[in-house]
């Protein structure tokens, strides 16, 4: 007999990571939207961004050793009391004078709570789960994150354009308390490892073991994790900063509106992800049936982006998003940019209506 997937102690792990994420999304929005509102310079603004991310990168491997040799329901419960406590205290001190300061250093501590917090709830998952339930159950992992993210900027805009910072900060303490006191109730089973070696040599020999799997066994792997860093570096922080900058300072336009152009940004890497996933099945599920792969032409989204990245050819390679540049032009002339633009996408939905036949035959 199968165990069914929300069972007490996973449902309540789940509710709990969806209000403390929700929670944290809607907090960082505003703090970073203050900064930029208060000193209007995107050169505080991105250097308060790029700080804040520093403990997310250098302490994400020590929150996943510390979460197998502590009690991971321990932890979750912690977190969540000291981040709710941390808001309290940022809402009583907050002022217009050390507002640069004092959210810069609760974002870098927000930063360290979540290089703690994240790999707690991701290891805890197999623990409450039969192995057959595992995917499933790392999917709703996986997409409670995704729901932050999406509706996080789109709530907190809102939020923030009616009632301004402060009553964001309460909200979101109120959050981060009932999720930890949820999280009381919860289970995890524990089993300390029994560790002979110091956290600092642990953290040096896993790093030595994945440089040494990426670079003799699995090269592909290192090629692509530099690709994805130079994406990061170069594209991402360049939206991150240069949006909300354009958005709030150049076009002078609303909170609101800035939160729902985060929002689609996250449907889009949504979206994105659906149709990475949907093309790999296609791909196996072919293969195993000893089918020819599905060949996405370029005149499709996908299909010019994946050639755009493999293509030698390219001799003036730039990291980038996806977008009409790198698709074959037209055979007919079309004035206007707007209308150009939708004759691509016309002929792109034509391909893939064909590819959509010749896949479900």
């Amino acid at each position: 007999m199968s165990q069914k997937l929300f069972n007490r102690d996973f449902t309540l792990v789940a509710i709990g990571q969806l209000i403390s994420l929700f929670g944290n999304a809607i907090l960082r929005f505003a703090l970073a939207l203050y900064v930029l509102d208060a000193t209007g310079s995107a050169a505080v603004f991105g250097t308060v961004t790029a700080i804040a991310v520093i403990p997310t990168i250098l302490l994400s491997p020590f929150g996943g050793i510390l979460s197998d040799r502590v009690n991971r329901r321990n932890i979750m419960v912690s977190l969540d009391f000291a981040t709710a406590a941390l808001a309290l205290g940022l809402g009583l001190l907050l002022s217009e004078e050390n507002a640069v300061a004092l959210i810069t250093v609760t974002l870098l501590l927000l930063s360290v709570i979540q290089a703690c917090y994240t790999p707690s709830v991701n290891s805890s998952v197999p623990l409450l789960q039969a192995e057959g339930n595992l995917v499933k159950a790392n999917a709703v992992v996986s997409q409670v994150s995704m729901l932050a993210n999406l509706i996080g900027p789109v709530l907190g805009g809102v939020l923030y354009g009616f009632f301004g910072a402060m009553p964001i900060i309460l909200v979101s303490g109120v959050c981060f308390f009932l999720s930890a006191v949820l999280e009381l109730f919860i289970h995890i089973p524990f089993q300390p490892l029994d560790a002979k070696t110091g956290i600092l040599q642990i953290v040096k020999d896993d790093l030595r073991e994945s440089i040494r799997f990426m670079t003799r066994e699995q090269p592909d792997i290192l090629r692509i994790t530099l690709m994805i860093a130079v994406y990061s570096l170069f594209v991402v922080s360049t939206i991150t900063v240069g949006l909300p900058y354009m958005v709030r300072t150049v076009l002078g336009l609303s909170s609101q509106l800035y939160g729902a152009a985060e929002g689609l940004m996250a449907a889009a890497g949504i979206a994105g992800g659906i149709a990475s996933g949907f093309l790999a099945g296609v791909e196996t599920a072919r293969r195993l049936r000893g089918l020819p792969p599905v060949d996405f032409p370029q005149e499709t989204a996908i299909g010019a982006l994946g050639l755009y990245i493999s293509n030698q050819s390219v001799t003036a390679f730039q990291p980038m998003n996806i977008n009409f540049g790198i698709m074959p032009s037209l055979s007919h002339r079309v004035r206007g940019k707007r209308n150009k633009n939708a004759e691509l996408s016309r002929r792109s939905l034509e391909i893939i209506e064909k590819l959509r036949e010749t896949v479900l035959e």
